[in-house]
């Protein structure tokens, strides 16, 4: 059996201590690197940075000395990138440099970009002998992995729906969550966003959204929209510090306070995948009936059999907790890291090039497509 894998942090926001907190907590790994950006995190100690004891290993924002490091694994959970193209480069140099990749930002399908970009990516690979992974919670596990499995229960899909709801409140930093439009006016939050809406068209929604397509249909969407709206308070919300939290904000009266995106993806010119996001901060302050504080359905209309499923998270069931005494962590958070860090062994043990997802059988127009099935799109 190897011994622990060793593995590189790169982005410690609220995605990423959620991830050091679980690697350190596992004995099949071993932290040896952490990129950070934020000034306040440089040269702490990863172990202190996330309320534990030093473990010897401290934040840096030296991508040359990260590059160069020994380690098995790179654990990309960077923030939506301002700067795609520069996003890439590292992760090429990444791939060059002989460490895979597993993110929670991108590369969930890129098969869904052109060839030539396809082509830099498989040559990083091939150089390195290593792999990149996309995964995550959504876009990830729900669509990618559970809404694609529970299609293995009919034999043709007419329509197949997630919908999530999510309290952004807790472990995220006010500054993160203004700029995906919260506490902005609403003209404010729909013109910037369009930037960070073509991040998600391209990188995140976009990619899940035809790889589902290529599983289910075995061709790529006509094409992809996307509907935002944008819920405002009606009162001043103060969203109180707790320990270990990082949130300390005020929404002001009729600025954002929820939003929610809808990515349609379209075949024969109807939809037939939608991915729909709703988040929120803490369900007193929603405009809309919450039913559970972290919560996804799933919808599938197909033949002969249609299917309605429902998923709440919390930390405990006992009482429904929604954190444990000892970890201030959102159970979001956990479920985007979680999928990540059990990929880690299988994208260290596989041959070179782009791991996707494995399913071992879902809906499809022609069985025989399932031949040889390696994942989910064959």
């Amino acid at each position: 059996m190897k011994q622990p894998y060793k593995v590189i942090v790169w982005g410690p926001g609220a995605v990423g201590k959620a991830g050091l907190r679980e690697l350190l907590r596992r004995p099949e790994f071993e932290i040896v690197g952490v990129m950070g950006y934020s000034p306040d995190k440089i040269g702490k100690d990863v172990g202190e940075l996330i309320g534990h004891a030093p473990i010897g290993v401290k934040v840096t924002n030296d991508k040359e000395a990260i590059f160069a490091l020994d380690a098995d694994c790179v654990f990309y959970t960077g923030a939506f990138p301002a700067d795609a193209e520069s996003m890439e480069r590292d992760l090429i140099r990444i791939l060059e440099s002989g460490k895979h990749v597993v993110t929670s930002t991108s590369h969930h399908y890129p098969q869904f970009h052109s060839q030539a970009y396809m082509n830099r990516l498989e040559a990083a690979c091939q150089k390195g002998g290593t792999c990149i992974h996309g995964s995550g919670e959504n876009p990830g596990f729900w669509f990618e992995r559970v809404a694609l499995t529970l299609t293995g229960l009919c034999s043709e899909v007419e329509h197949l729906k997630l919908e999530e709801f999510v309290d952004c409140h807790g472990g995220t930093s006010a500054g993160t969550l203004y700029s995906v439009g919260f506490n902005q006016t609403v003209e404010q939050a729909s013109v910037p966003r369009q930037k960070v809406a073509k991040v998600w068209e391209e990188y995140h929604f976009g990619e899940t959204l035809a790889l589902a397509s290529q599983a289910l249909f075995n061709r790529p969407p006509e094409r992809i929209e996307r509907k935002s709206a944008f819920h405002t308070t009606d009162k001043e919300i103060v969203l109180s510090k707790a320990k270990g939290d990082l949130m300390d904000m005020r929404i002001e009266k009729d600025r954002v306070s929820a939003q929610t995106h809808t990515f349609t993806a379209y075949l024969d010119g109807r939809p037939r995948l939608t991915d729909e996001v709703t988040w929120y901060l803490k369900p007193e302050n929603a405009p809309f009936p919450i039913k559970d504080q972290h919560y996804w359905r799933i919808q599938l209309e197909g033949k002969p059999v249609s299917l309605s499923c429902e998923f709440s998270a919390f930390a405990t069931l006992e009482g429904h907790q929604l954190k444990r005494l000892d970890d201030p962590t959102s159970v979001t958070w956990y479920i985007t890291v979680l999928p990540m860090i059990q990929a880690i062994p299988i994208v260290c043990s596989h041959k070179p090039g782009v791991v996707l997802p494995s399913v071992f059988s879902h809906a499809v127009p022609d069985y025989r497509l399932l031949e040889g099935r390696t994942d989910v799109v064959g």
